[in-house]
């Protein structure tokens, strides 16, 4: 009879970890697509994994466009020098904040960026989580003084 009880109990836990762990999944899916900043979850070879709904919009494509295709097919990149430099830095200190680029929508236009990103390890794997912030409507200090 104890048996079937710690059974019972143990199928019951494991049922409330499944289901709390489905919250959190959830929760966590809807701050990272309600989120302002443009963001991008890549592979180590560029290869986007996940994005957000703000980097959809502000590179003119929808996540089935983007998800799965390495980073320079969906040409977003203005200045392909920046991207190699952003590309080193991140190699070299598995970081980079506030770097300037421009980074070119769809539909040709090219807007000035903020990029920041950082190297994470996620079940084994390491991913380049990178955030950016479209910087090209901001009013210049200048106009203040």
């Amino acid at each position: 009879m104890l048996n079937d009880i710690d059974e019972i109990n143990s199928i019951l836990d494991e049922h409330a970890a499944a289901e709390a762990l489905r919250r959190s999944e959830e929760l966590l899916r809807a701050v990272f697509n309600t989120s302002p900043e443009l963001t991008c979850v890549t592979n180590i070879f560029g290869d986007f994994v996940e994005v957000n709904d703000a980097f959809c919009s502000a590179c003119g494509l929808t996540r089935e466009e983007i998800i799965g295709k390495p980073g320079n097919a969906i040409n977003l990149w203005a200045n392909l020098d920046r991207r190699h430099v952003f590309l080193t830095l991140l190699g070299k200190h598995a970081r980079v904040s506030c770097f300037e680029a421009e980074m070119r929508h769809h539909s040709g236009e090219v807007r000035a960026c903020l990029l920041s990103a950082r190297v994470i390890k996620a079940g084994g794997t390491a991913l380049v989580v990178t955030t950016a912030k479209d910087i090209s409507d901001a009013c210049p200090v200048t106009a203040y003084l």
